[in-house]
């Protein structure tokens, strides 16, 4: 009876000193404080990284607008051979997936052995060790850890590398604001496109050209009031400014341009009529001051739109893009992407009630 007494009062206490806590835990946590912010994201940073063929960049914005170019980090060479492999089969991404879900089931029950076949792909581990170097540049810039972020590449359309990306991004404890994105369209919001209060209603024509080392990549849109879908594209790896000395390289260059920007331009896809003629230029890339791309590029579109031509921090402009769009993302009321498990918690960021960033 006195042991049956004892471990009454045991429970007793115990349960009780388990209410506390609970009761303090709930007094503290973000979400029950009615001093906290409702939408404790809008105080967080964005983050954006660009995937070129080369490197990687990443980027940070901030809620009061600024904006920093944070680390620009060369690639191995097994990762530049994954950007630049092509892969045109349909159902490349779902073999993938399936391989890949079938050696995680059966990799974490044998994971001791360590079995060649619960080794990581070459693709796979190359992007990964990227994207953690990336990861950890913006973990020291910031002084703490993030949970989120966004990627641009020259090309969302190769569905192989998308995948090994976002399976990449998703092993290092990071998830996507949004799915990949183009690297042209991220330019032109870091360069702040915009014609809403430019007269008349036609879309303008504004072309988009990344001249890299690593490749050609050329866009045109249709911009309207900040909305641009791009209507003619030519992404060639083989006219980088790596191949500059092969016979005919910048003819070949100059004819993509000429191909891309020859008018009519038809309507935007909302059925808008786009202007006849270039009326911006955005610039990007590693070799965008080369005089011989200059020059070819002057003889298709005119001086005046060369000498004009947009270029905010050409080689991070994709990241510095895919930051602000990161960040205005998270501000959405009706963004719920969850985090990885306790990727909060370790977070300084995500504190409620933190207002200096």
């Amino acid at each position: 009876m006195f042991f049956s007494t004892q471990k009454q009062r045991v429970s007793m206490s115990f349960r009780a000193h388990f209410a506390h806590f609970l009761l303090a835990v709930l007094l503290i946590s973000p979400t029950a404080s009615s001093s906290a912010p409702s939408h404790p994201q809008r105080k967080v940073p964005g983050v954006g990284f660009s995937l070129t063929p080369d490197y990687g960049t990443a980027a940070i914005y901030f809620q009061n607008g600024s904006s920093v170019s944070v680390a620009r980090i060369e690639g191995s060479p097994a990762y530049k051979s994954f950007m630049r492999k092509h892969d045109d089969r349909e159902n490349a991404a779902e073999e993938a997936s399936a391989v890949s879900s079938l050696r995680s089931s059966v990799c974490r029950s044998i994971q001791p052995l360590s079995l060649p076949v619960c080794k990581r792909e070459p693709d796979f581990a190359s992007v990964q060790g990227l994207l953690r170097s990336l990861q950890s540049s913006v973990n020291s810039y910031l002084g703490a850890t993030f949970c989120f972020a966004g990627i641009a590449v020259p090309d969302r359309n190769r569905q192989y590398h998308n995948h090994v990306i976002e399976e990449s991004l998703k092993s290092i404890g990071l998830r996507q604001t949004h799915q990949i994105l183009d690297a042209p369209r991220l330019v032109l919001v870091a360069n702040n496109i915009d014609s809403s209060e430019s007269p008349g209603h036609k879309s303008q024509a504004v072309l988009s050209v990344d001249y890299s080392a690593s490749g050609l990549n050329v866009a045109l849109f249709a911009e309207d009031a900040g909305v641009a879908d791009i209507i003619r594209r030519n992404y060639s790896q083989h006219l980088g400014g790596d191949h500059q000395s092969e016979h005919g390289h910048l003819e070949a260059v100059e004819d993509v341009l000429k191909d891309i920007t020859k008018p009519p331009f038809g309507d935007d896809l909302s059925g808008s009529p786009i202007t006849d003629e270039v009326r911006q230029v955005v610039l990007f890339g590693d070799l965008i001051t080369d005089p011989g791309f200059r020059r070819a590029l002057e003889r298709v579109v005119g001086s005046k739109l060369v000498e004009e031509a947009h270029g905010v921090n050409p080689v991070f402009a994709a990241a510095l893009g895919m930051a602000k769009s990161s960040h205005e993302r998270m501000d959405d009321l009706d963004f719920d992407v969850q985090p990885a498990l306790g990727c909060r918690w370790f977070s300084d960021l995500y504190a409620a009630g933190r207002e200096d960033l």
